[in-house]
């Protein structure tokens, strides 16, 4: 399995990326990844080679060729269980999906991995849980079904409030379903206030992303936080942001 090392290093990508320094990220990723095969640690390797195709979707707005890429490591490393390794796999997977616009497939893929995701104990990790929730959150939203209301409340109410990361989370979720009401008013106080906490949470990707659906919603230009996201290595803003705030598709840009 992975040594302390190699734990330190997998926090150190998942902060690059969540502060929006994927620039940073992307320049690291060739390195470590040769490092990884020379010393034919597969477990180190098959995280950042997932960490690869992230950053693919992120930097070049490919997501069947960010799928590839992950369907390629997952292969070559071989293991079937649900780990820390496999859920990155599906994260990156379900948002290529829904960057592609096949909520369909998002939805299928995670709705699938879901049980296991639950039972392997993954769900109590601080790196996974509030972005396994939040992403629940999303696919939900962006596939629009019989039900799906109630399953937003649901992740609503698993999300909590006392840390930053899911209060947030839960506070776009609540405006997402203000606006499906037609109660824009009440909606952008919230999503300001998901934004805020974002910030205090050190998640500037995801407080200019809800920087962009907020700035849209006021009907106002969405930079500079568009421009901020542009210069955090993110090739289509504006595609970034509907696929993580669906709920900002509708009307003119």
């Amino acid at each position: 399995g992975p040594n302390v090392v190699e734990v330190a290093q997998t926090v150190r990508l998942y902060g690059l990326l969540s502060c929006g320094n994927v620039p940073r990220l992307a320049a690291l990723l060739p390195a470590l990844q040769a490092d990884a095969r020379r010393r034919a640690d597969a477990y180190w390797l098959v995280t950042v080679r997932l960490y690869v195709a992230h950053v693919r979707l992120l930097t070049a707005g490919d997501p069947d060729g960010a799928i590839a890429l992950v369907e390629d490591a997952i292969s070559e490393w071989g293991e079937r269980r649900m780990l820390f390794q496999t859920w990155l796999g599906v994260r990156t997977a379900v948002l290529c999906e829904l960057y592609a616009g096949r909520a369909d497939q998002a939805y299928a893929k995670l709705r699938t991995a879901w049980p296991e995701l639950e039972s392997s104990g993954l769900l109590s990790l601080g790196v996974v849980r509030p972005e396994a929730l939040r992403l629940k959150g999303i696919t939900t939203l962006s596939h629009r079904h019989a039900g799906s209301r109630a399953e937003i409340e649901g992740v609503c109410d698993a999300l909590s409030e006392r840390r930053p990361d899911e209060a947030a989370a839960r506070l776009t979720f609540r405006a997402a379903v203000l606006l499906e009401d037609g109660r824009r008013d009440e909606a952008l106080p919230l999503l300001r206030r998901a934004r805020a906490t974002h910030r205090l949470a050190g998640q500037r990707l995801d407080a200019w992303t809800v920087g962009v659906a907020l700035r849209h919603l006021e009907g106002a230009t969405v930079e500079p936080a568009a421009s901020r996201l542009r210069n955090a290595g993110i090739r289509d803003p504006w595609r970034w942001a509907t696929t993580v705030t669906p709920f900002v598709r509708r009307g003119p840009r």
